[in-house]
């Protein structure tokens, strides 16, 4: 069961939708043969979610809407209704809006509105979810050579494609965080100006960006729970893509943030920045299905997911883990060895891990006594820090139960 709840939420960085979108503009740039393609686009942008799926806007007028579906059926009927509601929509502001129909089934007898793609020199009006990604990249590829040669002599049209998803990631974050914060008569509408795009492809970049690994790191996330979701009951599949769902809304800070702090014991860099020793460690895939999600599935009672955080409120404040080695010696000295873990999760009463059962911290980690000074970013708080650090128990599953499924 795929974990996709609401369209936005589907596309934040992993499905079709926003990846044809974004091929859409960049077709449309790769059209224009001028000079001086910022002024030329200055105000063009692409709008998801509000008119269709994703309309491509110069202004406040709509140059065409984008519909996307995904379905596995190739019977033309099942998409009537959907293309009716576009036909509609092309209309409804007293002026005609070129509509598009986006389909990854090879559907029989397609509509004169499915869009047409060329794969392998074959014209045809569906895209399966296999081959967008190779269609984006060859645009990319082509906007590069014209507009910075540089990078498509470097190879890096794979780079600029995470760069790309990460615009749209930040974008689903940004909607989300309004949708929650703002009545609906006070929303503005949300874009993606095409010069926003273009500045990135021209901006000269690495092989390997940290946008690239965080990118990568959630669709590996994606991929991990639709594994889970596979030998789970619908009622726990809910639970986890509820869970899951508010994970990938946030923004890279604070993605990078929840990945350190639900494993306080692995070393690692204070700030948003993931190093590839980083990249490897965080979200484990054994720990993660293991000890984290069997938590998450196992625990009754609902969570409260703040920022970065996965916290059971009953008077004490837990964190859900990753941590599944039986050492607590061990892990607790990690834990209080770890500037993240001593800035971050502090204000944690317990971590729930897989097999600990401490009274706290500090006396599992009785020889811990100070904590270097260049280990910690704030100094002058460092004593506070850790004095509630170390006053933090660890329970495992079991007794997570006994506590929290009342």
């Amino acid at each position: 069961m795929p974990i996709y709840f609401d369209a936005t939420f589907s596309w934040s960085g992993y499905s079709y939708q926003g990846k044809v979108g974004m091929f859409i503009v960049l077709k449309k740039l790769n059209e224009y043969n001028g000079n001086n393609i910022e002024n030329n686009f200055i105000d063009w942008s692409i709008e998801f979610e509000w008119l269709e799926d994703f309309s491509i806007k110069q202004g406040n007028t709509y140059q065409s809407l984008h519909q996307v579906k995904t379905l596995a059926s190739t019977n033309i009927n099942s998409y009537t209704n959907a293309i009716q509601q576009t036909l509609t929509n092309s209309n409804i502001l007293g002026y005609h809006i070129s509509p598009y129909f986006h389909v990854s089934s090879n559907v029989l007898n397609p509509h004169n509105i499915f869009y047409s793609y060329t794969i392998n020199n074959i014209n045809q009006q569906f895209c399966p979810l296999n081959e967008i990604d190779n269609l984006l990249k060859n645009e990319i590829k082509d906007f590069l050579e014209i507009h910075n040669p540089a990078d498509y002599n470097g190879n890096c049209e794979d780079t600029h494609f995470f760069k790309l998803l990460a615009i749209i990631d930040n974008h689903v974050s940004i909607r989300h965080q309004n949708i929650q914060n703002n009545p609906p008569t006070t929303r503005i509408i949300e874009t993606i100006n095409f010069t926003e795009i273009i500045n990135s492809l021209k901006t000269n970049s690495g092989q390997f960006t940290n946008e690239r690994m965080i990118y990568e790191k959630r669709e590996y996330l994606v991929r991990l729970v639709d594994e889970i979701c596979q030998d789970i009951d619908s009622d726990l599949q809910d639970k986890i893509n509820i869970f899951t769902r508010d994970v990938l809304d946030l923004n890279n800070d604070s993605f990078v943030k929840f990945s350190k702090s639900i494993f306080p014991h692995i070393k690692s860099l204070f700030d948003a920045k993931l190093t590839i020793e980083d990249f490897q460690n965080f979200l484990h895939r054994d720990n993660m299905i293991d000890v984290f999600f069997k938590i998450i599935q196992e625990i009754q009672k609902d969570g409260n997911f703040q920022e970065y955080k996965y916290l059971y409120d009953n008077e004490d404040k837990y964190l859900v883990t990753g941590i599944s080695s039986s050492n607590g010696k061990r892990i607790a000295k990690a834990i209080l060895e770890n500037p993240f873990a001593v800035e971050d999760l502090f204000e944690m009463d317990c971590f729930i891990t897989g097999s600990i059962l401490v009274d706290s911290i500090e006396s599992e980690a009785q020889n811990i006594n100070e904590i270097r000074d260049e280990e910690l970013l704030i100094p002058e708080r460092k004593e506070e820090k850790i004095t509630e650090l170390k006053k933090v128990r660890m329970i495992n599953i079991i007794e997570a139960k006994r506590i929290l499924n009342d």
